[in-house]
């Protein structure tokens, strides 16, 4: 039950973008830091939020500060991928 309240603090927050601290969140019942979140909301897809909160097995095997590198990391390489392809087709 807990999970699912988290989950929906998190839609509420990231539509609203108020409340967040760096990587952390803000209970917006108790007005309080949630701490035991590592989500970065505005670069976290759904499926990557709840992966995280549920305990996901193969986010299990990264540290919380490797798992906010890998997602970093992925995002960065699929721009570059996109922009490579966008200059292809120009040429």
């Amino acid at each position: 039950m807990q999970h699912i309240e988290l989950i929906m603090n998190i839609m509420i927050v990231k539509e609203k973008g108020d409340k967040m601290a760096g990587n952390k969140l803000w209970s917006l019942q108790e007005d309080e830091l949630i701490d035991n979140t590592i989500i970065n909301l505005p670069h976290r897809t759904d499926i990557e939020i709840s992966a995280i909160l549920f305990g996901h097995p193969l986010l299990k095997k990264r540290t919380s500060s490797g798992l906010l590198q890998h997602v970093e990391q992925r995002h960065s390489k699929l721009k570059k991928t996109k922009a490579k392809n966008k200059t292809k087709k120009v040429i």
